[in-house]
């Protein structure tokens, strides 16, 4: 039986996003997009897939994956270059749109 993150959370009960996922989300101001990739990653390699499951989500994840991070960029990239040059964002690697 596949299974997925539980929500603990009454006021979320629309939601197939567990309470402790959107905590972290967005409530975690030292998680970024690459803690969110972590997350969502060890939480595919924890779940109860079989390995060929667990082979046909990655896929399906690093693509969607990809797909929204080049939407990220997309738009919000040059904001992301503006606030840089104004000296209010100091990320490791600027975004660019390309």
């Amino acid at each position: 039986m596949n299974t997925s993150p539980a929500n603990t959370d009454s006021t979320l009960d629309s939601s197939s996003l567990s309470h402790e996922f959107y905590q972290v989300m967005v409530g975690d101001t030292r998680m970024s997009v690459h803690g969110w990739e972590q997350l969502a990653e060890w939480s595919l390699h924890h779940s109860c897939f079989t390995a060929e499951e667990l082979g046909k989500a990655m896929v399906i994840f690093e693509r969607d994956w990809e797909v929204f991070c080049r939407w990220v960029v997309d738009m919000h990239g040059e904001y992301a270059n503006i606030l840089a040059r104004e000296g209010n964002f100091s990320p490791d690697v600027i975004l660019r749109a390309e």
